[in-house]
Protein backbone atom coordinates (compact mmCIF):
# COMPACT_ATOMS: atom_id res chain seq x y z
CA UNK A 1 0.00 0.00 0.00
CA UNK A 2 1.41 3.38 -1.02
CA UNK A 3 0.41 6.61 0.72
CA UNK A 4 0.70 9.86 -1.22
CA UNK A 5 -0.14 13.49 -0.66
CA UNK A 6 -3.23 14.66 -2.55
CA UNK A 7 -2.85 18.00 -4.31
CA UNK A 8 -4.37 19.84 -7.26
CA UNK A 9 -2.57 17.59 -9.75
CA UNK A 10 -4.11 14.32 -8.52
CA UNK A 11 -7.22 15.52 -6.67
CA UNK A 12 -9.56 14.30 -9.43
CA UNK A 13 -8.15 10.78 -9.03
CA UNK A 14 -9.58 10.62 -5.47
CA UNK A 15 -12.67 12.80 -5.88
CA UNK A 16 -15.10 9.85 -5.52
CA UNK A 17 -13.79 8.95 -2.04
CA UNK A 18 -12.67 12.35 -0.71
CA UNK A 19 -15.53 14.29 0.88
CA UNK A 20 -14.81 17.98 1.46
CA UNK A 21 -18.32 19.28 2.18
CA UNK A 22 -17.25 20.14 5.75
CA UNK A 23 -14.13 22.01 4.71
CA UNK A 24 -14.00 25.53 6.14
CA UNK A 25 -13.18 28.06 3.45
CA UNK A 26 -9.82 29.71 3.99
CA UNK A 27 -8.56 27.08 6.46
CA UNK A 28 -5.50 25.08 5.35
CA UNK A 29 -6.29 21.47 4.47
CA UNK A 30 -3.88 18.56 4.16
CA UNK A 31 -5.02 15.50 2.16
CA UNK A 32 -3.55 12.02 1.78
CA UNK A 33 -4.55 9.06 -0.34
CA UNK A 34 -3.73 5.36 -0.38
CA UNK A 35 -3.00 3.45 -3.59
CA UNK A 36 -3.14 -0.30 -4.11
CA UNK A 37 -1.59 -1.36 -7.42
CA UNK A 38 -2.21 2.13 -8.74
CA UNK A 39 -5.90 2.21 -7.78
CA UNK A 40 -7.33 4.62 -5.14
CA UNK A 41 -8.07 2.60 -2.00
CA UNK A 42 -8.59 5.34 0.61
CA UNK A 43 -8.47 9.09 1.13
CA UNK A 44 -8.59 11.46 4.09
CA UNK A 45 -8.47 15.21 4.74
CA UNK A 46 -7.31 17.22 7.76
CA UNK A 47 -7.90 20.91 8.50
CA UNK A 48 -5.36 22.82 10.56
CA UNK A 49 -7.02 25.72 12.33
CA UNK A 50 -5.27 27.57 15.13
CA UNK A 51 -4.01 25.16 17.81
CA UNK A 52 -6.13 22.20 16.77
CA UNK A 53 -6.51 19.99 13.70
CA UNK A 54 -9.83 18.53 12.51
CA UNK A 55 -10.27 15.30 10.60
CA UNK A 56 -13.00 16.28 8.14
CA UNK A 57 -12.98 13.26 5.82
CA UNK A 58 -11.78 9.67 5.90
CA UNK A 59 -12.96 6.86 3.65
CA UNK A 60 -11.63 3.41 2.80
CA UNK A 61 -13.05 1.44 -0.13
CA UNK A 62 -14.80 -1.77 1.03
CA UNK A 63 -12.29 -4.28 -0.43
CA UNK A 64 -9.50 -2.64 1.60
CA UNK A 65 -11.21 -2.25 4.97
CA UNK A 66 -10.01 -3.92 8.21
CA UNK A 67 -6.46 -3.91 6.94
CA UNK A 68 -5.22 -0.98 9.04
CA UNK A 69 -5.31 1.57 6.23
CA UNK A 70 -7.62 4.00 8.00
CA UNK A 71 -5.65 3.68 11.24
CA UNK A 72 -2.42 4.39 9.38
CA UNK A 73 -3.88 7.56 7.84
CA UNK A 74 -5.05 8.76 11.27
CA UNK A 75 -1.54 8.11 12.63
CA UNK A 76 0.02 10.12 9.81
CA UNK A 77 -2.33 13.02 10.51
CA UNK A 78 -1.72 12.81 14.26
CA UNK A 79 2.04 12.87 13.70
CA UNK A 80 1.59 15.85 11.39
CA UNK A 81 -0.42 17.65 14.08
CA UNK A 82 2.31 17.12 16.66
CA UNK A 83 5.04 18.18 14.23
CA UNK A 84 3.16 21.48 13.78
CA UNK A 85 2.87 22.00 17.55
CA UNK A 86 -0.89 21.43 17.69
CA UNK A 87 -2.51 20.43 20.97
CA UNK A 88 -5.09 17.91 19.75
CA UNK A 89 -6.90 16.42 16.78
CA UNK A 90 -10.71 16.51 16.64
CA UNK A 91 -13.38 14.70 14.69
CA UNK A 92 -17.18 15.00 14.51
CA UNK A 93 -19.36 12.30 12.99
CA UNK A 94 -22.92 11.01 13.00
CA UNK A 95 -23.29 7.87 15.06
CA UNK A 96 -23.60 4.67 13.06
CA UNK A 97 -21.91 2.55 10.39
CA UNK A 98 -19.12 1.37 12.68
CA UNK A 99 -17.58 4.83 13.02
CA UNK A 100 -17.64 4.75 16.82
CA UNK A 101 -15.66 1.52 16.97
CA UNK A 102 -13.11 2.81 14.47
CA UNK A 103 -12.42 6.11 16.21
CA UNK A 104 -12.21 4.45 19.62
CA UNK A 105 -9.76 1.93 18.13
CA UNK A 106 -7.47 4.68 16.78
CA UNK A 107 -7.37 6.48 20.13
CA UNK A 108 -10.07 9.16 20.17
CA UNK A 109 -11.96 9.97 23.38
CA UNK A 110 -15.62 10.27 22.36
CA UNK A 111 -18.45 12.42 23.71
CA UNK A 112 -22.02 11.77 22.61
CA UNK A 113 -25.16 13.83 22.19
CA UNK A 114 -26.95 16.46 20.17
CA UNK A 115 -24.48 19.26 19.75
CA UNK A 116 -24.86 22.97 20.42
CA UNK A 117 -22.15 24.94 18.67
CA UNK A 118 -20.64 28.33 19.41
CA UNK A 119 -22.11 29.66 22.63
CA UNK A 120 -20.61 33.20 22.74
CA UNK A 121 -20.16 33.38 26.51
CA UNK A 122 -18.89 36.95 26.71
CA UNK A 123 -21.76 38.28 24.58
CA UNK A 124 -24.37 36.33 26.56
CA UNK A 125 -23.08 37.57 29.92
CA UNK A 126 -23.11 41.18 28.69
CA UNK A 127 -26.84 41.17 27.90
CA UNK A 128 -29.38 42.85 30.17
CA UNK A 129 -31.42 39.63 30.09
CA UNK A 130 -28.55 37.61 31.55
CA UNK A 131 -27.86 40.23 34.20
CA UNK A 132 -31.53 40.07 35.21
CA UNK A 133 -31.27 36.29 35.52
CA UNK A 134 -28.25 36.69 37.80
CA UNK A 135 -29.80 39.40 39.96
CA UNK A 136 -32.93 37.28 40.42
CA UNK A 137 -31.00 34.06 41.04
CA UNK A 138 -31.24 32.38 44.42
CA UNK A 139 -28.47 33.99 46.48
CA UNK A 140 -27.98 30.68 48.26
CA UNK A 141 -26.44 29.23 45.09
CA UNK A 142 -22.69 29.21 44.54
CA UNK A 143 -20.13 27.21 42.56
CA UNK A 144 -17.11 25.19 43.66
CA UNK A 145 -14.49 24.13 41.12
CA UNK A 146 -13.64 20.45 40.69
CA UNK A 147 -10.05 21.28 41.67
CA UNK A 148 -11.25 22.24 45.18
CA UNK A 149 -13.15 18.99 45.77
CA UNK A 150 -11.80 15.65 46.90
CA UNK A 151 -12.45 12.63 44.71
CA UNK A 152 -14.99 11.33 47.22
CA UNK A 153 -16.96 14.59 47.28
CA UNK A 154 -16.86 14.83 43.49
CA UNK A 155 -18.24 11.31 43.06
CA UNK A 156 -20.94 12.16 45.62
CA UNK A 157 -21.84 15.31 43.66
CA UNK A 158 -22.22 13.32 40.45
CA UNK A 159 -24.43 10.82 42.26
CA UNK A 160 -26.60 13.58 43.75
CA UNK A 161 -27.30 15.15 40.36
CA UNK A 162 -27.97 11.81 38.69
CA UNK A 163 -24.93 11.55 36.39
CA UNK A 164 -22.73 8.47 36.25
CA UNK A 165 -19.17 9.26 37.26
CA UNK A 166 -16.64 7.98 34.72
CA UNK A 167 -13.04 7.63 35.92
CA UNK A 168 -11.80 7.54 32.33
CA UNK A 169 -12.96 11.15 31.85
CA UNK A 170 -10.63 12.56 34.52
CA UNK A 171 -7.75 13.21 32.14
CA UNK A 172 -9.99 15.17 29.75
CA UNK A 173 -11.94 17.22 32.30
CA UNK A 174 -10.54 20.66 33.05
CA UNK A 175 -10.79 20.65 36.85
CA UNK A 176 -10.17 24.41 37.22
CA UNK A 177 -13.07 25.45 34.99
CA UNK A 178 -15.52 22.64 35.75
CA UNK A 179 -17.77 23.32 38.74
CA UNK A 180 -20.35 21.87 41.09
CA UNK A 181 -23.40 24.05 41.77
CA UNK A 182 -24.07 24.19 45.52
CA UNK A 183 -26.97 25.42 47.59
CA UNK A 184 -27.02 26.29 51.28
CA UNK A 185 -25.12 23.74 53.37
CA UNK A 186 -22.93 22.84 50.39
CA UNK A 187 -25.48 20.42 48.99
CA UNK A 188 -24.60 19.60 45.33
CA UNK A 189 -27.51 20.47 43.04
CA UNK A 190 -25.86 20.84 39.65
CA UNK A 191 -22.71 20.33 37.58
CA UNK A 192 -20.87 22.05 34.75
CA UNK A 193 -18.03 20.06 33.16
CA UNK A 194 -15.66 21.23 30.45
CA UNK A 195 -13.13 19.15 28.55
CA UNK A 196 -10.07 20.39 26.73
CA UNK A 197 -10.21 20.08 22.96
CA UNK A 198 -7.01 21.61 21.73
CA UNK A 199 -7.35 25.35 22.21
CA UNK A 200 -11.11 25.03 22.59
CA UNK A 201 -13.36 23.98 25.45
CA UNK A 202 -16.40 21.72 25.19
CA UNK A 203 -19.26 21.54 27.70
CA UNK A 204 -20.11 17.88 28.27
CA UNK A 205 -22.38 18.09 31.35
CA UNK A 206 -24.65 21.01 32.22
CA UNK A 207 -27.15 20.28 35.00
CA UNK A 208 -28.95 22.68 37.33
CA UNK A 209 -31.63 20.40 38.79
CA UNK A 210 -34.75 22.13 40.05
CA UNK A 211 -33.08 25.53 40.08
CA UNK A 212 -33.61 25.94 36.33
CA UNK A 213 -32.63 29.31 34.88
CA UNK A 214 -31.15 30.54 38.16
CA UNK A 215 -28.89 27.52 38.35
CA UNK A 216 -27.83 27.60 34.69
CA UNK A 217 -27.16 31.33 34.91
CA UNK A 218 -25.04 30.88 38.04
CA UNK A 219 -23.01 28.17 36.31
CA UNK A 220 -22.53 30.28 33.18
CA UNK A 221 -21.54 33.31 35.27
CA UNK A 222 -18.93 31.18 37.06
CA UNK A 223 -17.65 29.95 33.71
CA UNK A 224 -17.38 33.45 32.32
CA UNK A 225 -15.58 34.85 35.38
CA UNK A 226 -12.96 32.10 35.09
CA UNK A 227 -12.51 32.26 31.32
CA UNK A 228 -12.90 35.93 30.45
CA UNK A 229 -9.14 36.46 30.26
CA UNK A 230 -8.38 33.22 28.47
CA UNK A 231 -9.00 34.31 24.87
CA UNK A 232 -10.02 37.94 25.07
CA UNK A 233 -13.05 38.97 23.07
CA UNK A 234 -15.02 36.34 21.20
CA UNK A 235 -14.93 33.48 23.71
CA UNK A 236 -16.86 30.52 22.28
CA UNK A 237 -17.74 27.28 24.01
CA UNK A 238 -18.86 24.12 22.22
CA UNK A 239 -21.67 22.08 23.76
CA UNK A 240 -22.15 18.30 23.70
CA UNK A 241 -24.97 16.24 25.17
CA UNK A 242 -27.90 18.66 25.10
CA UNK A 243 -31.37 17.24 25.65
CA UNK A 244 -34.54 19.19 24.85
CA UNK A 245 -34.95 20.63 28.37
CA UNK A 246 -31.34 21.71 28.53
CA UNK A 247 -31.56 23.31 25.09
CA UNK A 248 -34.67 25.18 26.13
CA UNK A 249 -32.95 26.55 29.24
CA UNK A 250 -29.78 27.58 27.42
CA UNK A 251 -31.78 29.10 24.57
CA UNK A 252 -33.80 31.16 27.05
CA UNK A 253 -30.57 32.46 28.57
CA UNK A 254 -28.71 33.07 25.32
CA UNK A 255 -31.60 33.90 22.99
CA UNK A 256 -30.69 34.05 19.31
CA UNK A 257 -26.97 34.19 20.14
CA UNK A 258 -26.79 30.43 20.45
CA UNK A 259 -26.65 28.37 17.27
CA UNK A 260 -27.52 24.73 17.73
CA UNK A 261 -28.18 21.69 15.60
CA UNK A 262 -30.52 18.92 16.68
CA UNK A 263 -31.60 15.63 15.23
CA UNK A 264 -29.04 12.94 14.58
CA UNK A 265 -26.68 11.98 17.37
CA UNK A 266 -23.42 13.81 16.83
CA UNK A 267 -20.25 12.31 18.28
CA UNK A 268 -17.31 14.57 19.08
CA UNK A 269 -13.88 12.96 19.33
CA UNK A 270 -10.61 14.24 20.78
CA UNK A 271 -7.18 12.68 20.34
CA UNK A 272 -4.54 14.50 22.40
Amino acid sequence: MDFIRIDEDNLSFFEDILFLENHTAGVPVFMIGALEEGCPAAAAALEIDGRVSRLISIYVEKPYRRKGIGAEMVKKFFDLSHENGLEAMEVDFVQGEGMQEFFEYVGFSLFFGNEVLYLPVDEVVATKQFQNFISNADNELHCVSFSNLSGRLLRSAYQNVGIEYDDTMEEQINADYSAVLMEQGDQPVGILTLVNSGADLIITDFVAGEHGIAGYSTLLAYLYRNLKGRKGDGLFIGFIGADDRKLAMVSEIAGDMIDFEKGETVVHGIKA
